[in-house]
């Protein structure tokens, strides 16, 4: 499987490194596990090593469906999700909207590094800001 999980529970944070072709088979299994331990409240996917085809719109919103029914699990929570291209981060905004869209109780936002994503999760002011490429 093209994703490793890093568990730091100290900060109630998972995070899930993909490379390689990251399908929807594949991220659904990663999240069906994930949702069906007790979660944490903060996630984050660092996507920068990924490559190929790339998810569909309609399986973002499955994704963004089934995620959905696990909300009381997550409520106030946030997924950050770490992105190094125009295309990635155009899917990354997405996933953003179709969240707000279907309220979920956690945000969905888009950054350029890791460390970018850690800085916003922990509380401390991004220094390039969230949502930008």
């Amino acid at each position: 499987m093209p994703v490793t999980i890093e568990y730091r529970y100290d900060q109630n944070l998972t995070i899930f490194m993909a490379s390689g072709q990251l399908t929807y088979e594949d991220q659904m299994s990663v999240l069906k596990t994930f949702y069906q331990n007790d979660p944490t409240l903060h996630v984050i996917w660092d996507l920068t090593r990924i490559s190929g085809q790339r998810i569909t719109a309609d399986e973002l919103q499955k994704i963004i469906a089934y995620t959905k029914k696990h909300d009381h699990k997550r409520t106030g929570g946030t997924t950050a999700l770490v992105v190094t291209n125009q295309l990635d981060f155009g899917i990354a905004r997405m996933s953003s909207t179709l969240a707000e869209i279907e309220h979920t109780p956690w945000e969905i936002v888009s950054f350029s590094t890791l460390d970018d994503a850690l800085s916003y999760i922990r509380g401390k002011e991004c220094c390039s800001g969230t949502d930008k490429l």
